[in-house]
């Protein structure tokens, strides 16, 4: 079997086809192209040009199934131990292509290697997104360092009774199964992604499509075309109304209003809620680890151990937080490696070895709950560990309710029941002071 195949679905790409060819021709065994219809070409250039190292599928998979359905194809009917899945409008620089076959020679126990992405708008690659279409800088190293985006594209082929170990769902916005083992950093090969030069005809068309099958995902009979890409270069925006009911019922409720408050007062706050470092007695999960914290607040845990981590990054409800100076800016704090702003409990296509937080959890509503243990187990590495606390029941929630945040303070059984689901639970009653008293969890992954 071959090493490397480049995998693609592909319709009217004629223009591309020698740019990415050119760029991967020296790597790859093989390139599998499953073409959707094309009328300008393609097929006729893809022959040429690659000859007797093509694979030629011609289906609709994507407009029926949709692009997890197809991305799942993509890694089965390829010929290799490793397939590269990449679109007509990415590309890669010869400095990063050379880093593939050294990546997955180190990394040949993964079931997939997370590629960072950068979001160019105009071909020159002066300009970047740093995080949000209205967001542009010229340095993509900013830029990676703000939003990896990293995506799902570098995958060990392993087939169990006929079918990919790791398949793809959803027919947008996919979400994967099957990782048993994976590898991701900003360091890995970039991916350059030119989606603003597409046409304004062939924008419509992807809107058109992705409308149609976010609501075959909502299983509608019907739809409306109310889909509009809020980032042609990355990120889908659905507006339709019922869709954005169905993801309040699963996300954040309340977003804008809890952003608001968090963004005003998580500094005063955490001057009278904690402890100056809140995991210091577990400070040995830290070392060496890629390490997650959700609400990192005035970054005192932050300060603690971040010179003992591999990577730190953040999460949080609040862009105001994110965006505070130590996190943001050098001087005497190193940089975060990466900084989500958290709307819903999507996943970051990133995987960490610990995820932490400290009095956040009373902070999620019960409805919220089950989908932020989901969001956790989804984002914790094979073997990793979650470290948290949770207020005793009698907690004097204070300004938190008067101000709309609704704090739930759990009892720990509750806690453990919800969690139940995907961890196990190593409790401590924890009563150094009295506005730190509460419980420290640390739970770790059922076999």
């Amino acid at each position: 079997m071959d090493r490397l195949w480049l995998a693609s679905n592909m319709q009217d790409e004629v223009a591309n086809i020698k740019p990415i060819w050119d760029i991967f021709k020296d790597i790859v065994d093989g390139w599998l192209v499953v073409d959707s219809g094309s009328t300008d070409g393609t097929q006729d250039i893809l022959n040429e040009l690659v000859g007797d190292r093509l694979k030629l599928v011609q289906s609709d998979m994507i407009k029926v199934n949709g692009y997890g359905f197809s991305r799942t194809k993509l890694v089965e009917l390829s010929d290799a131990e490793w397939v590269l899945i990449f679109d007509g409008d990415e590309r890669m620089l010869e400095e990063d292509v050379d880093k593939i076959h050294p990546l997955i020679n180190k990394f040949n126990y993964c079931d997939m290697i997370w590629l960072p992405r950068c979001h160019y708008q105009n071909w020159e690659m002066t300009k970047v997104e740093y995080g949000s279409m209205d967001k542009v800088g010229s340095d993509w190293k900013e830029a990676i360092r703000i939003n990896p985006d990293f995506q799902p594209r570098l995958i060990h082929r392993k087939m169990v009774d006929g079918k990919s170990k790791v398949q793809f769902f959803r027919r947008v916005h996919e979400r994967i199964e099957g990782i048993t083992q994976d590898y991701s950093s900003r360091y890995n090969p970039v991916i350059r992604h030119f989606g603003w030069m597409k046409t304004d005809e062939r924008k419509k068309q992807i809107a058109s499509l992705c409308d149609v099958l976010y609501h075959m995902d909502l299983d509608k009979k019907e739809y409306v075309d109310t889909y509009e890409l809020e980032n042609v270069a990355g990120t889908a925006n659905v507006l339709n109304p019922e869709y954005l009911r169905v993801m309040q019922e699963v996300g954040i409720q309340n977003f804008c209003e809890r952003a608001e408050f968090w963004g005003k007062n998580h500094s005063a706050v955490q001057q009278g809620d904690s402890i100056p470092c809140p995991f210091e007695k577990y400070i040995d999960y830290f070392y060496g680890k890629k390490v997650l914290e959700i609400g990192p607040g005035e970054a005192r845990q932050y300060k603690f151990v971040k010179d003992i981590c591999y990577e730190y990054s953040i999460a949080d409800i609040s862009q105001e937080v994110l965006d505070h100076p130590i996190y943001s800016s050098g001087g005497r704090f190193s940089k975060c490696e990466g900084r989500y702003l958290l709307k819903d409990y999507s996943e970051f296509y990133s995987r960490f070895e610990v995820i932490h937080f400290w009095y956040v959890l009373h902070h999620i509503l019960p409805s919220e709950l089950p989908q932020f243990v989901e969001f956790l187990n989804n984002n914790l590495a094979e073997g990793g560990h979650i470290l948290f606390n949770t207020p005793y029941l009698g907690y004097d929630s204070g300004n938190y309710k008067e101000n709309g945040i609704m704090t739930t303070p759990y009892t720990i059984d509750f806690v453990r029941e919800v969690f139940s689901k995907y961890f196990t639970f190593d409790v401590e009653d924890y009563s150094q002071n009295r506005n730190s008293n509460g419980y420290v969890v640390i739970a770790s992954r059922k076999e």
